[in-house]
């Protein structure tokens, strides 16, 4: 399991950014509050933690290039849906 990330590397990014970059920070570790404290007053700057980062990849697969898909091997299952307790 990863460690979360912490504000000092949000902020290590944030500074390489010049004027008309925007910065993407993807931890697979997700964030401590501090960091996403510190990243909500840095609009030039987005915070991916790893629950939205499998959204993303699962959304998009289909359209990601055969190298990404070689690099994150998916396959589609289909499975009976079971009814919920309140159907």
């Amino acid at each position: 399991m990863s460690l979360p990330s912490g504000s000092s590397e949000v902020q290590a990014l944030n500074g390489t950014l010049a004027e008309s970059e925007l910065g993407v920070f993807i931890s697979v570790g997700d964030y401590t509050s501090q960091a996403r404290h510190a990243a909500a007053g840095m609009p030039k700057m987005r915070l991916i933690g790893p629950d939205e980062l499998i959204e993303l990849v699962l959304t998009h697969y289909p359209q990601l290039p055969d190298e990404a898909k070689q690099a994150i091997p998916l396959r589609r299952v289909w499975m009976p849906d079971r009814p919920s307790a309140t159907d």
